[in-house]
């Protein structure tokens, strides 16, 4: 969490790197278990990169995508937006 909160320090939110940044610790977050606490970083996730002037609709899929799994980890995948 230390290394994330030095990046939101230095970095323009707007920077897609911050976006990558959140959905890593997403990541990390689901492999723990956090699977709500994950949907959060997604969420920051499309918010970057929908921001961004140069959003990638890769990076947008792959940040949906991972919301999905997430719901469906706590059996909430009918509240998953399609």
């Amino acid at each position: 969490m230390k290394s994330l909160t030095l990046r939101e320090q230095c970095m323009n939110p707007d920077d897609p790197e911050m976006g990558n940044s959140y959905s890593n610790f997403g990541h990390g977050l689901i492999d723990l278990g956090q699977y709500q606490e994950a949907q959060v970083y997604y969420q920051r996730t499309i918010d970057v990169h929908e921001r961004s002037k140069t959003p990638s609709p890769d990076l947008l899929e792959r940040a949906y995508s991972c919301i999905g799994k997430s719901m469906l980890y706590i059996d909430r995948l009918e509240e998953a937006e399609y």
